[in-house]
């Protein structure tokens, strides 16, 4: 039995521990935006003239 208890608790020590490692992890302070930069229009629809192409 004591080698038993001693087991679970030494695993839940351990995951107390990487918890504890787990939460104290930065998170990214800066935002990369997903939006391309210049002009990209929709090419779904283009229009030559008078001509529409779907």
């Amino acid at each position: 039995m004591k080698k038993i208890l001693k087991k679970w608790s030494v695993i839940i020590v351990w995951l107390w521990c990487m918890l504890g490692w787990l939460a104290a992890q930065e998170l990214p302070t800066t935002f990369k935006n997903p939006i391309l930069a210049g002009f990209h229009p929709d090419p779904s629809i283009c229009r030559v003239g008078m001509i529409i192409i779907w």
